[in-house]
């Protein structure tokens, strides 16, 4: 009976005692998002009355991690934390066609851009086809006269120039394909949580206070389903040489809240690596002696323990003040602080926030590889001029603002080099031809057997301007003693690289209008009884 009124007597003086938030301090403040969950922080003002006072946080995800929760309060004391469910009901039923429709409208759109895909892929073929005649007419005409005429090499050139056209057509409609696929695939699952109980039903947490006067009073929680992922964009200026590089933030979650002009945090801590690096348990040889088995045994002196040295204060982290975002940290890990508010729904789509941007120091070049395609790349050299770690991902790449495709990058220090492509240049032609391909006795002196492999690059230069191109071939890498490969005398010019895994350079220097010719040969010398196909070479 005592304990039944000294319950009451607390309940009252808990009902009694609930403290008034100002009006929208129930909002979400700031969010730190990690690779797999975020952390929320939540704020609001209170005036607080003797006694123990109930500070209320509604409209709460209903997925948060209890076992995440803290409350912090400028003044007053944190005696706990509880929650309640809240069920709200609502009529969805307009919502819910009006989604319907716009679903319609996407599928509209869906089937124009298909259309549209298989007409250009059409044309694709077609030009491949021709592509393919006119390399057939070109060995024709290579077997009989030794030369090529230069109709052939115009056409080339038209030939390249409608590739690259479409090439470009395909990869913007399947990017706008792509786009239009998202947006169906997210109304669908807007669609879906209309139907869903959690997407009504949300949670509030009452934090118990003790204290007086006014204070602030802060929740913190963990989510799940929420992750970032770095994605840049490289546009490349060829009057400047350099590109503007643009480094982004792609931010997805499904959290069951969304968030609405918050103060967003990216952070590259990874929670799956563990708080501490693993240790090794040390082994100590010290003596042994060998029992009538011949095992070995350790000895019966303890290991000597080393002291570890006292812990030491950490230094603050370094920061640097970027255009779009503070850095914290100087390698692994960093934080991007966002200077603008963002805003990210709870839709599982990608939302670009912006980290940085820079101008990028740049070698430009060419680069083709006709063993394996036919066509010619721009290639550009960018250097890591800025303090940040360029981290793995995603490039979307432009050239004088025409977007060429999207491509990925490893990790790049500051400082750092790194290759990378900006599409195929139509208006530089190189073509192979194969001019020997024989199997031959080596001499009356020798049984050895010597397999003789030749190729022709004709090059054109249709650009306005000089050009510097790299051409690589390959050759085989004999790993048999008795196998020998060497490149022979009647290779012209003489490749400026020749590495140990096969691949063969050749740096050219190309002048508009005028062509230009490599010869390639290499042979391949072998005792008879070592049988190596012809095939084998390529």
């Amino acid at each position: 009976m005592i304990r039944t009124r000294l319950w009451g007597a607390l309940l009252l003086t808990l009902t009694l005692a609930v403290a008034t938030p100002r009006l929208h301090a129930n909002e979400i403040d700031g969010v730190t998002v990690f690779e797999s969950r975020a952390r929320v922080t939540r704020s609001q003002e209170a005036n607080l009355t003797d006694g123990v006072n109930l500070i209320r946080f509604t409209g709460l995800t209903p997925h948060l991690l209890e076992e995440s929760v803290s409350a912090k309060s400028a003044t007053g004391d944190v005696l706990g934390v509880r929650f309640e469910w809240e069920r709200h009901v609502e009529d969805v039923n307009a919502r819910r066609e009006a989604i319907r429709e716009k679903l319609k409208e996407i599928v509209q759109r869906m089937t124009d851009v298909d259309r549209q895909l298989e007409i250009a892929d059409k044309e694709r073929q077609l030009i491949t086809e021709y592509a393919q005649y006119l390399a057939r007419a070109a060995r024709e005409r290579s077997a009989t006269s030794g030369d090529d005429p230069s109709e052939i090499l115009g056409a080339d050139r038209q030939v390249g120039e409608w590739e690259l056209a479409i090439l470009q057509k395909l990869d913007e409609l399947r990017r706008v394909r792509g786009e239009i696929g998202r947006e169906y695939a997210n109304e669908e699952r807007n669609l879906a949580r209309l139907d869903s109980p959690s997407a009504r039903t949300t949670r509030t947490a009452v934090v118990m206070i003790a204290g007086s006067g006014a204070t602030s009073v802060q929740l913190e929680y963990d989510v799940p389903g929420a992750s970032w992922s770095p994605v840049y964009e490289a546009r490349l200026d060829e009057a400047k040489k350099q590109v503007e590089w643009s480094y982004q933030a792609q931010v997805r979650q499904r959290s069951g809240e969304d968030w609405s002009g918050v103060r967003l945090t990216l952070s590259t801590v990874r929670s799956t690596l563990g708080m501490q690096a693993p240790q090794l348990i040390p082994v100590l040889v010290d003596s042994y002696e060998r029992d009538n088995r011949g095992v070995m045994l350790g000895s019966d002196a303890a290991p000597e323990r080393s002291v570890a040295p006292a812990p030491t204060e950490a230094a603050p982290p370094e920061s640097e003040d970027l255009s779009g975002a503070i850095v914290r940290g100087g390698g692994e890990p960093v934080t991007f602080e966002l200077r603008v508010a963002a805003s990210v729904p709870s839709d599982g789509e990608a939302h670009i926030v912006s980290i940085h941007r820079a101008a990028l120091t740049t070698e430009l070049g060419f680069e083709a590889m006709p063993q394996q395609r036919p066509h010619v790349y721009r290639r550009g050299e960018i250097t890591n001029s800025t303090q940040l770690p360029f981290l793995p991902g995603l490039v979307r790449v432009f050239r004088e603002g025409a977007y060429v495709g999207d491509t990925t990058i490893p990790a790049v220090a500051p400082g750092e080099s790194r290759k990378l492509y900006f599409g195929v240049e139509g208006r530089i032609v190189v073509r192979r031809v194969e001019v020997a391909r024989r199997d031959e006795d080596a001499g009356a002196f020798s049984s050895d057997r010597i397999a003789t492999i030749g190729a022709r690059f004709d090059v054109e230069n249709y650009l306005d301007t000089p050009a510097t191109l790299w051409i690589t071939d390959s050759r085989p890498v004999s790993e048999i003693e008795k196998v020998t490969v060497e490149i022979t005398d009647a290779t012209s010019p003489r490749p400026d690289e020749v590495a140990k895994n096969g691949l063969v350079r050749w740096k050219l220097p190309l002048t508009p209008g005028s062509p230009r010719k490599v010869l390639y040969e290499y042979q391949v010398r072998r005792p008879a009884d070592v049988d190596i196909p012809l095939d084998w070479y390529e």
